[in-house]
């Protein structure tokens, strides 16, 4: 093919790429806004997914705030002392909207939550060198400074949580119903996580296989010793918070509350926070917690669908036997009871403590009295089967499947199995053996397996095509099947990189520029200008200074594939300084209509003539000034003003009309009102008396007068009648005006003979042609004489 076909032919190929980017739809409900979320800040996405789980499973909890002031998706602490790394109002600072906003809009609060993981690794990256923002395991350390805990353990323990469901990956709903998906995530941990790592030498009572990790409560939350009092009963509580947060609260001394012990939704870890000896205050009623051991359960009793899992049923019920057990309390509904069925001591037949807590249940259907309880998630049956030991074995079914390379498809003969691949659903995996296949023993229900290898794309059992969910039933007693196929990553490519923002040729009259674009590989390193800058989710946006003239805005994308770049030219004009001075309209004020012609200006400098409206400018550098204004026919004015530098100062003017002297007149001698010529050449004479006279016209041609007023000029006639006029005015622009009226009627001209002498012997008119002309001579000179 040649050179110039394949080169049509690559940007045809590469022009219906990107018409598929474009087109594809974009993640809806809360699954789009965590991901809006995380692309805003430069977050990785599955790790904002993962950490929502953990906190909260994935729901706003309807904005109600938790035992230890948490709220929302995140459990961004709403409280004077909330650690600044999981502070709501710090949040709502850093993403510039209200705290109410942050307490009951989904994707704002997921924006603010981003926005803090955001600040932390934007140090924790600076910092440490050796740490890669673009590797998901070198988030571990960010995760545990935002927990916001104090205790390192408990802050790995919160950690530990969010990478195990980034490794296995979930499927779960939403409040409002829709799908949350998360892929299981490949990544490395070595040297990073501090689990197992930490020599705190601290363990607790209980000690199933191995002793519960112990972390004290702050003794401002608690009672030592029990006043001799044994120990009779078993409280369950919910936390209505996360795991960690709950740990953080009771070590917190504002807490004033405190339980025995806590226990993990996703695995049923337990954590002891107070000796068994020591009287934890988390009844509500005094009298209780002298008697009572009280156990703490991860979630939100709204949401415990979501929250009491196996795990966690199973690790309690092991912790209230052995507790049962060992201080020989019966394993009854009298002896375990929910907080909600504590005796509220200051009112009789109420219930749920002092303050009424309804957990582990939703709420209180009407007055707070233990019948009264309302729509309760807790299985009391479950758990006190699992207490006593008689839980019937649930029946399991079999999930299993082949993992292969997408190219051979699942036939027998044609298909390439993917040995080692990672297959996980929500709290298992496993690995495919050397034939590609896996199995899990599983409870009846709906799973959706996916599987991850090196060198391949993660899939889930839709990639067989052919209409396959993603999900798959299991049965108790049978197998189902869920085999995947996974297509091999492709060749590393040059990042495509693109300017939004500004246009090329722009022209901006600001020596600062926002600029923005996008480029398609999130993890590609950025350079605007030859600076650094965030490539945050395939975005970016910075801001660069100008100089004046043509400017060139350059970024440069690079990865394993390549470096390509975006450019623009932008020329910086500055904007002219401000101008100052003074503008107006110069009116007549007997009528208000505009003076044409005016005369304005600074008093002893260059005037400036008003324009046909009356309308003047005078630019003026800043300080104090005297304007005079003058007109023909007007009486002159002044005013002062004072002009502030980069200000035009109204400066408006009304002249009175002036009036001639009461003796002032014209008087014309030659021609005559209503004369007769027969020339076109007519001698025009008279007398004006105007003490002070300043100028004179007539029919509009400048003329002059002797100092004794007269004057003379010939003036050309049209044929037919004509009006002479003669105008003059004083040094103050009093007019006075005379006129007189002729008809120029044409005379044929008699004919002309030359005499002896050699002169005209034509008629008398050729003589009064000279007579004309001669006048006209003398005029000429008395003018120079004038002047």
């Amino acid at each position: 093919m040649p050179r110039s076909t394949q080169l049509v032919a690559l940007a045809l190929a590469l022009a219906a790429c990107q018409k598929s980017r474009d087109a594809a739809p974009s993640s809806s409900g809360l699954q789009g806004k965590l991901e809006q979320a995380a692309s805003d800040y430069g977050v990785p996405a599955p790790l904002l997914i993962a950490s929502a789980w953990v906190q909260t499973r994935l729901s706003m909890n309807a904005g109600v705030r938790s035992a230890d002031g948490g709220v929302g998706l995140f459990h961004l602490i709403d409280r004077p002392d909330a650690p600044e790394v999981l502070s709501l109002s710090r949040a709502a600072r850093l993403i510039g909207v209200t705290e109410a906003a942050l307490r009951t809009d989904e994707l704002a609060h997921a924006r603010g939550a981003a926005a803090l993981l955001r600040e932390v690794g934007d140090r924790v990256f600076a910092q440490y060198r050796d740490l890669d923002e673009r590797r998901l395991g070198d988030w571990f350390e960010v995760l545990m400074l935002a927990s916001g805990l104090q205790s390192a353990r408990a802050a790995d323990d919160y950690a530990s949580q969010v990478y195990a469901t980034l490794r296995t990956g979930l499927v779960a709903a939403a409040d409002d119903g829709s799908a949350v998906r998360l892929s299981p995530q490949s990544f490395a941990l070595t040297g990073q996580a501090a689990s197992g790592e930490l020599e705190q030498g601290l363990s607790g009572e209980y000690c199933p296989n191995g002793c519960v990790n112990y972390v004290p409560a702050s003794t401002s939350n608690y009672t030592a010793g029990r006043g001799g009092n044994s120990i009779t009963t078993i409280v369950i509580h919910d936390m209505e918070g996360s795991y960690a947060s709950a740990i953080a609260w009771f070590q917190n001394p504002a807490a004033g509350a405190c339980a025995h012990y806590d226990v993990r939704s996703s695995d049923g870890e337990i954590t002891q926070q107070v000796h068994n000896g020591d009287t934890a205050w988390h009844a509500g009623d005094w009298n209780t917690n002298q008697h009572a051991i009280g156990i703490e359960h991860e979630g939100f009793a709204a949401e415990g669908a979501r929250w009491y899992t196996e795990a966690m049923y199973k690790s309690s019920a092991a912790l209230t036997r052995w507790l049962t057990d060992k201080y020989g309390i019966p394993k009854d509904r009298a002896h375990i009871i929910g907080h909600y069925e504590v005796p509220d001591p200051n009112r009789a037949g109420w219930y749920g403590g002092a303050s009424n807590h309804h957990d582990p249940c939703h709420t209180w259907a009407g007055s707070p009295t233990w019948h009264n309880v309302n729509g309760c998630d807790w299985d009391w049956n479950h758990y006190l089967d699992l207490v006593t030991g008689s839980a019937p074995p649930a029946a399991n079914g079999t999930l299993t499947g082949f993992v292969g390379d997408h190219c051979c498809g699942t036939g027998a003969t044609t298909r390439v199995p993917i040995a080692g691949a990672t297959v996980a659903l929500s709290g298992h995996s496993t690995r495919t053996d050397a034939q590609g296949m896996y199995s899990f023993s599983l409870p009846p229900g709906i799973y959706a397996p996916s599987a991850s290898a090196a060198g391949f794309q993660s899939g889930d059992h839709s990639s067989l095509g052919n209409g396959a969910s993603a999900d798959v039933a299991v049965t108790a007693g049978a197998t189902s099947w869920g085999s995947i196929l996974l297509a091999k990553d492709a060749p590393p490519r040059a990042p495509v990189v693109k300017l939004v923002e500004p246009a090329d040729g722009a022209v901006v009259t600001s020596a600062s520029l926002a600029v923005r674009g996008t480029v398609d590989d999130h993890a590609a390193t950025l350079k605007l200008n030859g600076n650094s800058t965030t490539n945050s989710s395939g975005a970016f946006a910075a801001t660069v200074a100008l100089t004046a003239g043509k400017n060139v805005i350059a970024i440069a994308a690079t990865n394993a594939g390549g470096t390509s770049t975006a450019s623009a030219t932008v020329t910086y004009a500055p904007p002219p300084p401000p101008k100052s001075g003074l503008a107006g309209t110069i009116t007549a004020r007997a009528t208000g209509q505009p003076i044409a012609g005016a005369s304005v200006g600074p008093h002893g400098a260059a005037a400036s003539i008003a324009d046909g409206a009356g309308k003047f400018q005078l630019d003026l550098p800043a300080g104090s000034y005297t304007i005079d204004v003058s007109a023909a026919g007007f009486t002159a004015a002044k005013k002062a003003f004072s002009v502030t530098a980069g200000e035009v100062v109204p400066a408006d003017f009304a002249l009175d009309e002036s009036a001639a002297p009461a003796n002032a007149r014209i008087t014309i001698k030659t021609p005559i009102e209503g004369a007769e010529v027969g020339e076109a050449a007519v001698l025009v004479s008279g007398t004006v008396v105007l003490p002070d006279l300043a100028t004179l016209s007539i029919n509009g041609a400048a003329s002059a007068a002797d100092s004794s007023g007269n004057f003379s000029a010939v003036v050309t006639l049209a044929e037919g009648a004509n009006t002479i006029a003669v105008h003059a005015a004083d040094s103050a622009g009093r007019p006075v005006d005379g006129a007189v009226h002729v008809t120029f009627t044409p005379r044929a001209p008699p004919p002309l003979h030359l005499a002896d002498t050699g002169c005209s012997t034509g008629s008398a008119s050729a003589a009064s042609s000279l007579a004309s002309l001669l006048a006209l001579l003398l005029a000429r000179r008395r003018r120079r004489a004038l002047h």
